[in-house]
């Protein structure tokens, strides 16, 4: 026993922890492969089963045959595709969503920067622009509060039917999805601006943000009340005395004698007091040839224009998805009506009459709430998947089963016809 020991003591070594260097061989690498494949990030894994998701997505996408998946860790995936017009259509109808959480997928690259599969392109609803400011730039500028803009669908040559307009929003997973902030207009007032994003579905209640639920909120957990409050108090005395020591210094170069116009009005206030520096000369001659440079440069400059303005499309209803509203679902799964308390099924009149009165809001299994107001288009998730094969070969719905009826009643006609005889 003891000779063993010795034994493997005098085996270790100090080189078992050294890296191990893949030798550069083409036979190691597979660029090739990967030249047709994507790679996705779950935004919330503890919600979104990595197996699952592998299994269920190339049959929402009807790519079950020509796509494998790849899980490459408990959030990172890839999938490896035989035909690139396959993958494109994918690409095309992002963003994704699994189990109700958003999924991010991009197309592969050989190296990615440490920034990759942090953002989400998706369409945002913007509401309630004042309509003496309905204008490409105030729609830029609000949309610009969301994330970088990329794409604003608007058209001003013929007529706005949608109370909003969409703009396409690179949103960093970061930052909350805002539903709403309020708008100074510089003629006085106020007005409420409000923000919806197409296609994507759950998020943390609290925070707005699209990695996880409400009870696993980090902002819920931070800290006490009384050591936030003295971490809150303590940095409004450092802001509050950088915010003196700056205006003491901008004082300086800002404050004008009584009855003297100040120079350079037009001037944000840090470059005023850059300007002010600037003149500042013991010789008169030069102060004046300086102040002469400042008034010419703000005349030939101006205001900067925007180099770098959104695409404007004339298409309004460019990729346009469903807005889902977590909000109003109820704790019932939505199955049974409200006025059918035993499980029957309702007389035939009351069924005609719900089939004609026709809703606008329509309630899913899932408790989620969608506003019908798309154009067509999917909706691009995965969880319709579920709800249809649990069914099997089972009436999807009441409306299926009597428009498979071979009986002519006087509502299937229009009105003031009598219905025509059997043949």
């Amino acid at each position: 026993m003891a000779e063993s020991l010795q034994d493997a003591i005098r085996s270790m070594s100090l080189k078992d922890d050294d890296p191990i260097d893949l030798p550069d061989n083409p036979c190691f690498q597979v660029f090739e492969q990967n030249a047709l494949s994507i790679l996705g990030r779950l935004l919330n894994p503890s919600c979104q089963p990595m197996a699952e998701m592998i299994e269920t997505m190339p049959k929402i996408w009807r790519v079950y045959d020509r796509v494998r998946g790849i899980a490459l860790s408990s959030e990172k995936f890839q999938f490896v595709f035989k035909r690139e017009d396959d993958m494109e259509t994918v690409l095309k109808d992002r963003p994704w969503s699994f189990n109700h959480w958003t999924m991010l997928i991009d197309r592969w690259i050989p190296s990615p920067p440490k920034n990759f599969l942090s953002t989400v392109d998706v369409w945002v609803r913007i509401h309630h622009i004042p309509m003496n400011y309905y204008t490409l730039d105030t729609m830029d500028f609000l949309a610009r509060k969301i994330g970088k803009v990329i794409e604003i669908a608007y058209d001003p040559n013929v007529s706005q039917k949608d109370a909003f307009i969409r703009a396409q929003v690179r949103l960093d997973i970061a930052n909350p999805t805002t539903a709403r902030h309020v708008l100074n207009i510089p003629s006085g007032g106020q007005v409420m601006i409000e923000f919806e994003y197409e296609k994507l579905r759950k998020r943390c209640f609290h925070c707005l943000r699209l990695t996880h639920e409400r009870p696993d909120c980090p902002m819920l957990h931070i800290k006490s009340p009384r050591a936030e409050a003295s971490v809150n108090s303590s940095k409004e005395k450092v802001v509050n005395t950088v915010i003196a020591r700056g205006q003491q210094e901008l004082g300086v170069y800002l404050s004008v004698p009584p009855g003297f116009e100040p120079l350079f009005p037009e001037l944000p206030p840090e470059e005023r007091a850059m300007a002010m520096q600037y003149i500042a000369h013991s010789d008169p001659t030069e102060r004046q040839a300086r102040i002469v440079r400042v008034q010419q440069s703000i005349l030939t400059e101006g205001v900067p224009e925007r180099v770098d303005m959104p695409k404007i499309s004339d298409d309004l209803f460019k990729d346009k998805g469903l807005v889902f509203g977590f909000e109003l679902q109820s704790r019932s799964s939505g199955t049974k009506s409200s006025g059918n308390k035993n499980g029957t099924r309702p007389q035939r009149w009351k069924r005609l009459a719900g089939k004609k009165a026709g809703d606008s809001v329509v309630q899913r299994p899932s408790g989620v709430v969608i506003r019908e107001e798309s154009h067509g288009g999917d909706t691009g998730n995965a969880d319709e998947y579920s709800g249809s094969k649990a069914k099997g070969k089972a009436v999807a719905s009441v409306d299926d089963h009597d428009a498979k009826s071979s009986k002519t009643t006087s509502l299937m006609v229009a009105s003031g016809l009598k219905p025509l005889p059997s043949q």
